[in-house]
C-alpha cells in the first residue's frame, strides 16, 4: 500500500501472442490516424488511448513502458521485413499467401553464386572451421558484401577485410 493509501495495481508480466499483437497493431494505426502519433511515437494522448483500448480488447492491463518496448520490438522486425520483402535481391512478394517467393531458376543461381563465393573464402586462408569462415555466413546474406568480396584483388586482401569485419563484429 502507497502512502496515500492506493494499491499497486496487479501488474503480471505482458503475454504478447497474436491476438495481442495484433490488437496492438490496430489501436496503434487507429491512434496514428487520429493524429495522435506527431512524431516517431505516440502523444501522450496516445498512450492513454492505447493503454485503455487495448485492456478493453484483451483484458491485459500493460503500462506505457510495455507498450514501448513492443514497439521498439516491433519496429525492428517490420524493418527486417520490409528488406526482404522489397530489397533484397532475387525475392519477391505473393499478395495471395502474402509470403516472400523465389523462382527455382533464381534459386539455382544464387545457390551457384554462394558456392562460387565460398570456394574464395577457403581459397583465401579461411577454414571451414574458423571465425572468418563463419562471418561470412552472417555476410554474404547481403549482395554488398559479396561484391565487396568479389571486386579484392588478393587473397590476402579477402582475409584481412574477413578477419577485420569478425573483428567489428566481435565488439559490437
Amino acid at each position: 500500500m502507497y502512502i496515500d493509501g492506493s494499491e499497486k495495481q496487479n501488474q503480471s508480466k505482458e503475454n504478447w501472442d497474436a491476438m495481442a499483437a495484433k490488437a496492438f497493431c490496430q489501436i496503434c494505426a487507429e491512434q496514428t490516424l487520429e493524429g495522435n502519433r506527431p512524431t516517431a511515437f505516440l502523444s501522450t494522448t496516445g498512450y492513454k488511448n492505447l493503454e485503455r483500448y487495448f485492456f478493453q480488447r484483451t483484458r491485459r492491463n500493460y503500462t506505457r513502458r510495455h507498450f514501448k518496448n513492443r514497439w521498439d520490438a516491433m519496429k525492428a522486425l517490420y524493418s527486417a521485413w520490409k528488406y526482404y520483402r522489397s530489397r533484397c535481391t532475387r525475392l519477391g512478394w505473393d499478395q495471395v499467401t502474402r509470403t516472400v517467393t523465389a523462382d527455382e531458376d533464381c534459386n539455382a543461381t544464387l545457390t551457384v553464386e554462394i558456392e562460387s563465393i565460398m570456394q574464395k573464402v577457403v581459397e583465401c586462408g579461411a577454414t571451414e572451421e574458423s571465425p572468418e569462415y563463419y562471418m561470412t555466413t552472417k555476410l554474404f546474406g547481403k549482395v554488398e558484401n559479396r561484391v565487396f568480396f568479389n571486386t579484392m584483388k588478393t587473397k590476402e586482401g579477402r582475409l584481412c577485410w574477413l578477419t577485420r569485419m569478425y573483428e567489428d563484429r566481435k565488439r559490437n
